[in-house]
C-alpha cells in the first residue's frame, strides 16, 4: 500500500512532531508508554516488549525485576 494525497496524488509519509519543541521526531527515537486507559495486560505487554528490546540490543541495565501477575495464556492441543 502507498498513502497518497487525494487532491494531488502525491505520496505522503507519516510524521511525528514533538509537542514541546515542535520538531520532527525520527521513528527510531519513539517509545511506546502506557496511556491513561492502560490496564494490567497493556502494562504487561509493554514491559515484555521493553525487556525483549533490551535483550536484543544487549542492554540489561535498568531492566526491572519481573513481577508479572498476568502472562501469556498457554494452550494444549
Amino acid at each position: 500500500m502507498t498513502l497518497v494525497n487525494r487532491k494531488t496524488g502525491a505520496e505522503v509519509r507519516w510524521s511525528f512532531i514533538d509537542q514541546e519543541t515542535g520538531e520532527q521526531v525520527s521513528p527510531t527515537d519513539l517509545e511506546i508508554i502506557e496511556g491513561p486507559g492502560a490496564d494490567e495486560l497493556v502494562r504487561w505487554r509493554l514491559s515484555h516488549a521493553t525487556n525483549r528490546h533490551r535483550h536484543q540490543v544487549g542492554d540489561t541495565k535498568g531492566a526491572p525485576a519481573s513481577t508479572d501477575t498476568i502472562g501469556p495464556v498457554e494452550t494444549t492441543h
